[in-house]
């Protein structure tokens, strides 16, 4: 049996089913699991099963097996089960514009595989072990934390252009900046020829420090998607992810200028997201104002005491041309402010104990929704019903929305608050 803490989950369709793919940090060093086989599934009414079987005729591989479970409504069901989950989502699709109902088809396969275990970041993993795989592979609910090994990431570049000036990282042991340009190399400065010679020897330093875990300031949709765009653009394959694996990038629905990005291997930390995560709240989630607030410093570069708003990223690019050292230590120093608001606020163990409790990524904001359905699911199969879907239960618990009391002007001694979603209690006296 070898203890573990989950770091990334991700599925594919493949030929054989659905795959599923964990990375690990073990007390060994990281480790990969693949589960092949798998099948997607969900639920509809027995009543429907007559019904689906011709509407899914068609469909390859499918077939629809009656189950113990019933709905809320104590209607007997079955299970729909394909063998990938875009054959999922075209038959759930199908069945919908028919009238029939589909229960629990908005279940990501990895997320089912865990909480059906009643897994959520720990885990004990059993398996037979070969030099080629593992074999037999058996996960069971585990309690072991790792020492995780920690990267904070920050680049510069041209406001103008987006033309990579430097990469700063900070870590446990090293700390270093890659700057463009000619210079005599010391311990934080080491000077390479272009973009495309930057960017090959930050992957390098990422593969010789091998973080568990990547933190920074916005650094999902400034640093790590510039990084992505030059990657790109200069035929230069961004494999930061365990076994040289490349960041897979997923667009938000809700604004299309803001990404999520999963690097299998290694966990990303945006400090704003992961503060805000954690209930702190500020005048201004700029590294600045908060770095002062927690810190009592803030960045190199100052810019509220001018009057031009592009002061800050012009002074960037002077310093780059002329003084190279200084910028340098400009970009180190957001690094080392990033690395010491973490530290303070302990915000590492605070993602841990979130997934540990949850279920959710450590890098995933939000998804108190989803976090209730990794604890509930399971809980809830095996007292013999399946979930309603999101918004269709109109039973006598059922809520439109948070519920709002009524104000009572006045002023009151004490104030008890109870949010239950986010599991906050708030006092005030």
């Amino acid at each position: 049996m070898t203890p573990a803490f989950l770091l990334t989950r991700q599925w594919s369709d493949e030929p054989d089913g659905v795959r599923l793919d964990f990375w690990l940090a073990t007390a060994q060093g990281p480790l990969t699991v693949s589960i092949h086989q798998q099948q997607a599934l969900f639920f509809i009414r027995q009543a429907d099963a007559q019904a689906a079987t011709e509407l899914l005729g068609s469909v390859r591989g499918v077939s629809i097996k009656p189950l113990q479970l019933k709905t809320f409504s104590d209607e007997p069901v079955s299970a729909v089960y394909l063998s990938s989950q875009q054959q999922l989502y075209r038959a759930r699709d199908r069945l919908e514009q028919n009238g029939i109902a589909c229960y629990e088809a908005d279940i990501r396969p990895t997320e089912r595989f865990l909480c059906e275990r009643f897994i959520t970041a720990s885990i004990d993993v059993d398996a037979d072990y070969s030099k080629q795989a593992l074999h037999n592979v058996r996960f069971q609910p585990g309690h072991y934390t790792p020492k995780f090994e920690v990267m904070s990431l920050d680049i510069e570049s041209d406001y103008e252009s987006d033309t990579l000036f430097s990469i700063a990282f900070v870590s446990a042991n090293i700390n270093r900046v890659l700057m463009i340009g000619e210079g005599v190399d010391n311990d934080l400065i080491e000077y390479v020829a272009d973009e495309t010679s930057l960017l090959r020897r930050w992957i390098e330093w990422v593969d010789t420090i091998d973080p568990d875990i990547l933190i920074g300031w916005n650094v999902i949709n400034f640093d790590l998607r510039l990084l992505q765009k030059k990657s790109q653009a200069l035929g230069v394959p961004l494999d930061i992810g365990r076994g040289a694996s490349q960041p897979l990038w997923r667009q938000s629905q809700a604004d299309r200028n803001h990404y999520f990005v999963l690097i299998p291997g290694r966990v990303v930390l945006d400090g704003i997201d992961t503060l805000r995560s954690a209930t702190y709240s500020f005048s201004s989630f700029a590294l600045e104002s908060v770095a002062r607030e927690l810190l009592g410093r803030g960045k190199l570069i100052h810019d509220k005491t001018h009057a031009d708003p592009l002061y800050k990223a012009k002074e960037i690019k002077r310093q780059f041309r002329q003084e190279k050292e200084t910028l340098a230590a400009y970009n180190l120093e957001d690094c080392q402010l990033v690395w010491e608001i973490f530290e303070k606020l302990d915000l590492v163990n605070f993602s841990i104990e979130r997934a540990r409790l949850t279920g959710l990524e450590m890098d995933r904001p939000g998804g108190s929704v989803a976090a209730f359905d990794n604890l509930y699911l399971p809980r809830l199969h095996r007292k013999g019903y399946i979930a309603p879907n999101i918004g269709d239960y109109q039973g006598e618990l059922s809520a439109p929305g948070g519920y709002v009391m009524d104000s009572t002007p006045g002023l009151r001694d004490s104030v008890l608050v109870l949010d239950f979603t986010s599991t906050n209690i708030f006092c005030r006296k």
